[in-house]
């Protein structure tokens, strides 16, 4: 297996370990299902209840009268909601509580979603294959947490983020829904520009080419897997009995060329490619955003300039915080140093 593949792979299986700690709940973290009709018609036959961890400050229990703002959190592909919960990646009880008990943030909820699918993750995009993640999202979870915790229920009490497939998942739904969301914050967001390994430069589409059976699919190399699990989000084919994807590429004449529609369907759930018509939405948004200039994904780091190339020519404001790191290196030190403290600098807490 070639190097660039080895780095992902060990991340994901890093990652899916949290699957199988036991959960302890504590007067900080819960754990409880939520029932989504945005999910329940997916082909992949995929649960529509899904696993939600739930952050609450250290006053939640004490003062029944306080209301809280929530961030959304949302991981990686191949990771789960647990993500956000493992020693040897990010414990998030303890960031925050460190947080609140040094004044460094505000009290907050956080809401953790389990995104995982049979394909290894949703790109928390609206798909007949996987399934509508983003009015999962915006819609279920939201009136969900509303309904069943003492939240501030405008959208300037509402911050989402992410990190890596979470990252583009939260930046495309603020961008798209500032009604529901006014404060963003990306961590190595992927698929923000189509550029390097994004591209038909990825010789691993000739691999993910091969793949003929949903079975076959962990087999095959990380990019492979991803590959798959993108297309089900951007370009979903039912028409395809097995995959339920289209490719945006294809090969011709011994090259990787654009496949249309389908390239032009990864063109449109692009943010860099959506700025120019959502420009009056990314308006209203407090946008953050970081990336390592040593992300073994090599789309990701010049995908964040491109993006604040485009906010700039757009004149909406944004913060861009480039890094020495790599892809999840920073993740847990950054919560504390920067994105929670974005987060709470941004959100409206009365």
């Amino acid at each position: 297996m070639q190097a660039r593949f080895i780095l992902p792979f060990i991340i994901v299986l890093l990652l899916n370990a949290c699957s199988y700690q036991k959960f302890q709940a504590s007067d900080s973290l819960q754990l409880v299902q939520v029932y989504s009709p945005s999910l329940k018609d997916n082909l992949l036959n995929d649960s529509a209840s899904r696993d939600v961890l739930i952050y609450l400050p250290p006053s939640y229990h004490q003062q029944s009268d306080k209301h809280y703002p929530v961030v959304y959190l949302l991981h990686g592909y191949g990771a789960t909601h647990r993500s956000w919960i493992y020693p040897k990646f990010v414990e998030i009880d303890k960031i925050l509580n460190q947080l609140i008990q040094s004044q460094q943030i505000q009290e907050m909820i956080v809401v953790m979603p389990n995104a995982y699918n049979r394909y290894g993750g949703s790109f928390y995009t609206n798909s007949i294959v996987t399934g509508d993640w983003e009015d999962f999202i915006t819609q279920d979870l939201v009136a969900w947490v509303d309904q069943h915790y003492r939240t501030l229920t405008q959208a300037q009490n509402r911050g989402i983020a992410g990190h890596s497939m979470g990252g583009y998942g939260a930046i495309k739904i603020a961008m798209k829904h500032p009604e529901v969301f006014r404060v963003v914050y990306g961590i190595s967001a992927c698929c923000l520009a189509m550029v390097n390994d994004l591209t038909a430069s990825n010789l691993a589409w000739l691999n993910t080419f091969d793949i003929e059976e949903q079975e076959q699919i962990r087999s095959y190399p990380f990019y492979s897997q991803v590959q798959v699990a993108s297309s089900a989000a951007f370009s979903p084919d039912p028409d395809n009995w097995e995959l339920l994807v289209a490719y945006p590429f294809q090969w011709i004449d011994n090259q990787l060329k654009p496949h249309y529609p389908y390239y032009q369907q990864w063109l449109q759930q692009l943010p860099s490619n959506m700025v120019q018509d959502y420009q009056s939405n990314l308006q209203q948004l407090s946008i953050g955003f970081e990336a390592g200039k040593n992300d073994h994904f090599s789309h990701i780091y010049p995908s964040h300039q491109i993006f604040a190339k485009t906010l700039d020519q757009y004149g909406i404001k944004y913060q861009f915080f480039p890094h020495s790191g790599g892809h999840a290196d920073q993740v847990n030190a950054h919560l504390s140093s920067q994105v929670f403290p974005f987060l709470s600098q941004h959100l409206e807490f009365q």
